[in-house]
């Protein structure tokens, strides 16, 4: 689980973002934005194509639920953000979503 002084460092990577995060309230109306963009593609131009939707309905909800859950599921969320950046390779995308939902 991540602690909080790792959460007030955390940079959030999105498709042509780069936003530092201060707190778990900047975490989680980043990551609506982030669910509500990715809703909006047409057509949907990430993680090549593969379920946009699903993964915008992800991030969305995800950016709802921190309010309520804090740390682990940032943890969860941030692992399906990556994803959907492209920043990480497929291996370490599965390793990280498996260690953030722990």
């Amino acid at each position: 689980m991540l602690n909080i002084s790792y959460l007030t460092t955390l940079s959030i990577h999105t498709p042509g973002v780069h936003r530092r995060c201060s707190n778990l309230e900047l975490a989680a109306e980043h990551c609506q934005n982030l669910g509500t963009a990715l809703a909006g593609e047409s057509p949907p131009t990430i993680a090549g194509n593969i379920f946009p939707v699903a993964l915008a309905h992800l991030c969305t909800e995800g950016g709802r639920a921190i309010r309520g859950h804090g740390e682990q599921l940032l943890a969860t969320t941030l692992s399906i953000m990556r994803f959907a950046d492209g920043v990480d390779n497929q291996d370490s995308v599965n390793a990280n979503a498996l260690d953030g939902a722990r």
